[in-house]
Formats: C-alpha cells, structure tokens, sequence
C-alpha cells in the first residue's frame, strides 16, 4: 500500500515538473473557446458565447477581458444576488443568465446609467 501511494506522488511531482518544463499553461477557458471556436467554423456556425457559472467570474478564474479581446461574448450563470449582478456588470460581462429579470434589468439600467454620466464643471451630466 505505501508503495502504491509513493508511486502516485512521484508520479504527481514528475507531472507537475513536466508541464512548468513546458513553460507557462494556457488558461483552460481559452483552450475550451478556442477548440469551439475551430468547431463552429468548420460547420459554418457563428463565434461561440461562453456561459460560465457566475461564481467563476467573479473570483477571475473566468479571464473575462482576454477572452473578449479573442471576440468571445462571456455571459455568466445563474445570478439572482443584485450585489453579484452589479459586480459582474462593472466587471463587463456582455450579459447575465438569472431568474431575477426584474432585478436584473434594474441593475443593468442602473449601472448605464452611472457609466454614461460625465463629470462637468457645473456638476454631473448624463448622455442618456
């Protein structure tokens, strides 16, 4: 049994060695977009939308601005906490999935409207 479990650990190190070895690993968010990607245009499909769980997101695990730099739309799932739709909005995210609509909508709403108002000297302006 400990030459069982010594083996998996030698194992594991050598794996670990080879792969720095090999220099630094893409993300697998963009290796998945990049393979769907390929497979959409090998049958004549548009650009894919990634639509990762929303909790991956936030915590930057999802390279949100790298993948959209790609052209890939990133719309997160399934966000009910206003709080989290606010985040994830100022993050940038190109859309949410939620079962709070009305919710949602507000916090969109909300959030255009504080990006569209410009500082002037005689106070605040809104292009909207």
């Amino acid at each position: 049994m400990t030459r069982q479990f010594l083996g998996g650990v030698i194992l594991c190190v050598s794996s670990v060695a080879a792969m720095e070895a090999q220099g630094p690993v893409a993300n697998p968010y963009m290796q998945l977009m990049d393979k769907a990607w390929a497979h959409a245009k090998a049958h004549g499909a548009g650009k894919p939308v990634l639509s990762p769980v929303d909790a991956t997101v936030l915590s930057g695990e999802v390279p949100l601005k790298e993948l959209q730099a790609q052209g890939f739309k990133v719309v997160p799932w399934t966000t009910n906490d206003p709080e989290k739709m606010r985040t994830e909005i100022r993050m940038g995210v190109d859309g949410l999935i939620t079962d709070g609509r009305i919710c949602c909508s507000r916090c969109w709403v909300k959030s255009a409207r504080r990006r569209s108002r410009t500082r002037t000297a005689s106070g605040w302006r809104s292009s909207m």
